[in-house]
């Protein structure tokens, strides 16, 4: 979970953050609760989807196209930025998440739809954690892939 980007941008209206993570019950620094909206003007601008351990491939894209595909297009953003963290990834131990790299690539053509569905493509991915060098690298691949789905 975010903790630091939810904490920066919690009582921001114009802002809205959204994060999908291992249940903070089970995973460190034990934030993003699902009641944890946001503060102040910016209550309702932040949505936590915290995961059960050994959520894969199906939990995420059910969320994706369910409550997450339904914020995007209230908030109708100016831009997309992604924390892109990969270390939910199954090789990798810093999670008890259990995404594959296929999954990376169905969530950049996702960011690659919201960009260019309500921000005229505009995206910016920054790389956060993921720790399995091969899952990383495969991984941040097939995300890239996804994402330039509408290029040229």
């Amino acid at each position: 979970h975010g903790n630091g980007i939810q904490e920066v941008f919690e009582s921001d209206p114009d802002v809205f953050y959204i994060s999908i993570h291992e249940h903070p019950t089970f995973s460190f620094p034990g934030t993003g609760y699902s009641d944890e909206t946001g503060t102040g003007a910016g209550e309702g601008a932040t949505l936590n989807i915290p995961l059960p351990p050994g959520s894969g491939d199906e939990a995420v894209l059910n969320v994706l196209k369910g409550r997450v595909r339904e914020a995007v297009g209230k908030f109708e953003p100016e831009a997309i930025i992604v924390a892109a963290g990969f270390d939910a990834h199954l090789m990798d131990d810093m999670s008890g998440l259990a995404y594959t790299t296929k999954l990376y690539g169905y969530i950049g053509t996702f960011m690659a739809f919201w960009a260019e569905r309500y921000c005229k493509g505009k995206v910016l991915s920054i790389l956060e954690g993921g720790y399995n060098l091969k899952a990383l690298s495969a991984s941040v691949e097939a995300y890239l892939a996804g994402l330039s789905v509408f290029i040229d």
